[in-house]
C-alpha cells in the first residue's frame, strides 16, 4: 500500500517501521535472504527426518548437527576476519554458491535413490564450513547498506525475517515432504538460494561502504577475543 494514501499518522508510522526499506540495497538484500532461508529450513527440516528414515538411530541426527557444527566452532573467528579484508558481497555470493552446491547435490543424491548417511555427514561438514566464513559476511553486511540512523531498524527487520523463515520453512517442508518427498526439498532449497545470490549481484557495490584495511589475521582474532572478554555487554 503507497504511503501516499496513507493518513499522516500511519504513514509516518509506516515509514518508521520498514525505514531500512528505503535503501534499494537492502531491499534486495532482505527479499533474497527471506527466500532463501526459508529454504534453508526446508531443507534442514527434512534431512532430519530423512536421516531418520535411513538410519533409524536417534544418534544420528546428533551426529550430523555435530559435523556440521564442528567447522564453525574452529573457523568462525577467522570467517570474521576474512569477511572484514573482503568483499563481503562477493563472499556471500561465493559462500551462497557452495550451500546451494551442496543442496543440489544432495537432491541428486535423494532422486537417484542412492542417498547414504555418510552423504549426508559429509556434505553436513561442508555446510558448516561455508556457514564459518557465510555467518560472519551475512550479520555484518548489513552495515554496508544502511545509514547508521537506520541499522537498529535493519537489524530488527533482520530479526523479523529470521524468525518468519524458522516459522514457514519447517511447516512448508513438512507438507512437501509428505506429498512429493524429501528430494524435492532439498531442490527447492537449492533453487532458493538463486533467490539471494540474484540479489547480490543486483546489489550495487558502489552504494556499500568499504571497510578499512585491517591488521593480521592473528592480530584481528585476539583483539576479538580481548574485547568479548573485557565488555560483558557483548557477551
Amino acid at each position: 500500500m503507497p504511503t501516499d494514501s496513507m493518513p499522516g499518522p500511519w504513514a509516518a508510522r509506516f515509514r518508521m517501521t520498514f525505514a531500512a526499506f528505503k535503501y534499494r540495497n537492502y531491499r534486495l538484500w532482505f527479499t533474497g535472504q527471506l527466500v532463501s532461508l526459508m529454504g534453508s529450513w526446508m531443507q534442514g527440516t527434512a534431512q532430519g527426518f530423512l536421516v531418520f528414515e535411513l538410519t533409524r538411530s536417534p544418534a544420528y541426527l546428533g551426529y550430523v548437527a555435530f559435523a556440521a557444527g564442528i567447522p564453525s566452532w574452529f573457523l568462525m573467528l577467522y570467517g570474521g576476519v576474512v569477511a572484514d579484508r573482503v568483499s563481503r558481497r562477493n563472499l556471500l555470493i561465493a559462500t551462497q554458491s557452495a550451500m546451494m552446491a551442496g543442496a543440489a547435490v544432495l537432491a541428486t543424491l535423494t532422486f537417484l535413490g542412492v542417498v547414504e548417511p555418510w552423504h549426508i555427514l559429509c556434505l553436513a561438514v561442508l555446510l558448516g564450513v561455508a556457514n564459518a566464513f557465510d555467518a560472519p559476511a551475512r550479520q555484518s553486511f548489513v552495515l554496508e547498506m544502511v545509514e547508521r540512523e537506520d541499522l537498529t531498524n535493519a537489524i530488527a527487520l533482520n530479526s523479523t525475517m529470521f524468525n518468519a523463515a524458522t516459522a514457514a520453512g519447517p511447516a512448508v517442508a513438512g507438507i512437501i515432504y509428505a506429498l512429493a518427498g524429501p528430494a524435492w526439498c532439498f531442490a527447492v532449497n537449492a533453487i532458493s538460494f538463486l533467490a539471494v545470490i540474484a540479489a547480490l549481484l543486483l546489489i550495487r557495490p558502489r552504494e556499500l561502504d568499504k571497510a578499512p584495511p585491517g591488521k593480521s589475521a592473528r592480530a584481528e582474532i585476539l583483539h576479538g577475543i580481548r574485547f568479548v572478554v573485557r565488555d560483558s555487554s557483548v557477551r
